[in-house]
């Protein structure tokens, strides 16, 4: 997909003079060995996170990531596992120095930065309309949607977009993403703005539903995902390194455009 190939080029970008400066021969071997990190993920966002098959175990971009630094870098995950839990509730326990790391297509913000350390953006996306082809087509564009009822996520980036910039439409909070879908589909809300990705993705597994995604991508500034951790975590340099390393080595782009292509 040539945009995916664009954005994760401008990431490489931004991060290829840090690592310039890093030696190539010093690659993590087992650094966190002997660690036991506790880790979440919002579980709301496929591709990136989901629950499948197994409720209790979490699918998707971020589980093959997180993985993948557990096999560089040797730590263990408590329980041999990643936990799945709401994001406003997870980013409550990093703050609170009760959890390890976050994920689930995350995006870093200004606001969330002086509340958490970031790892380095992994993925650049933007947000996009969801819509009914049954019921509300007519919510294909941003300038489509005055006086339309709008779903948003709540604490989301997509909140803070729709009370800013689309004043004449009526936000509707879910703490649940995906019921909102759901809601479109019914024809009991006009529309659901949201990162692309999941959108498509959605869109795409229930076609029955009748759903389409605007072609349009906007408000990309606050639609880039890292993984967060509490601001004295002794871990999260040690991660954001190797992080930087897989985007240099082309292995968060792999893990990325397999997850982007189901």
């Amino acid at each position: 997909m040539k945009t995916f190939s664009f954005m994760f080029k401008k990431i490489l970008l931004a991060v290829s003079a840090f690592v310039l400066l890093v030696s190539t021969s010093a690659q993590a071997q087992g650094e966190l060995k002997g660690k036991t990190l506790v880790v979440y993920l919002d579980i709301s966002t496929p591709p990136i996170s989901y629950l499948s098959k197994d409720m209790r175990y979490p699918e998707g971009a971020d589980v093959d990531i997180i993985r993948e630094l557990q096999k560089r870098l040797g730590f263990s995950l408590k329980d041999d596992r990643i936990f799945p839990l709401s994001r406003t509730v997870a980013m409550d326990l990093v703050s609170e120095n009760k959890a390890d790391m976050i994920g689930g297509a995350l995006s870093y913000t200004a606001e969330r930065a002086a509340r958490f350390k970031f790892s380095p953006i992994y993925y650049a996306t933007g947000m996009s309309i969801m819509y009914s082809k049954k019921y509300s087509a007519d919510a294909d564009n941003l300038v489509h949607l005055e006086g339309k009822t709008i779903a948003v996520l709540k604490g989301s980036t997509a909140e803070q977009y729709v009370k800013s910039v689309l004043k004449s439409s009526t936000p509707v909070i879910v703490s649940d993403i995906i019921s909102a879908y759901f809601m479109v589909a019914n024809g009991k809300i006009d529309c659901v703005i949201y990162d692309r990705m999941p959108l498509v993705f959605f869109s795409h597994a229930m076609p029955n539903l009748n759903l389409a995604v605007s072609t349009d991508i906007f408000n990309q500034a606050d639609s880039q995902y890292a993984f967060a951790f509490p601001k004295n975590s002794a871990y999260a340099d040690i991660i954001s390194l190797e992080i930087q390393r897989m985007l240099m080595d082309g292995t968060l782009y792999r893990i990325i455009k397999k997850w982007e292509d189901r």
